[in-house]
């Protein structure tokens, strides 16, 4: 008798919370259809304080070209990095510099793309690898994988869509 009456308590319990609304509705969202919208991610990589792009790295910009081609419908997206040494403002235009070198690079082939290419800087404050080594080999290696461009052709409402949720203050530059 004991347990039926625990088991009808429990029974009820169940259906009052089973009533119960929620009022948090949380979106679902396509992954596949995100994902499917960028293109090509590429990266090409610098010397210490340099941006100069390497005759290795021309093919890669040729490829993210044909692909820019291929794709009307889509914005080329170059970021600038470095690696953590020298001041935020020194590696900021530094990142800078470098995106613009693939920016020119590519235009120097296909002024047509002009309008879709968006550059941006992120100077030190993206690092791919962080750099925990006291071995100096060991820490110039990871220094170089941040020296770095990112190309990544992206739907062009997709990316407004994230700018917009940017500060205005941010480091974007559109040119």
């Amino acid at each position: 008798m004991k347990h039926k009456l625990v088991f009808i308590k429990f029974m009820l319990l169940c259906l009052i919370l089973s009533s119960c609304k929620t009022t948090d509705h949380v979106p679902l969202v396509n992954v596949d259809h995100v994902f499917s919208n960028t293109k090509t991610i590429e990266k090409i990589y610098f010397g210490f304080g340099k941006a100069t792009i390497e005759d290795s790295d021309k093919t890669i910009l040729e490829k993210v070209m044909q692909k820019a081609e291929e794709y009307p419908d889509t914005n080329i997206i170059i970021v600038g990095h470095t690696d953590t040494r020298g001041t935020d403002e020194y590696n900021l235009e530094l990142g800078k510099q470098r995106a613009n070198a693939v920016k020119d690079f590519i235009l120097e082939r296909n002024k047509s793309l002009e309008d879709r290419i968006i550059i941006e800087s992120k100077g030190k404050s993206e690092p791919a690898v962080l750099v925990y080594s006291n071995n100096p080999e060991e820490a110039e290696y990871a220094h170089t994988k941040n020296r770095r461009v990112v190309i990544t052709l992206t739907d062009n409402l997709i990316y407004k869509a994230k700018s917009s949720d940017k500060d205005p203050s941010s480091n974007k530059t559109e040119q």
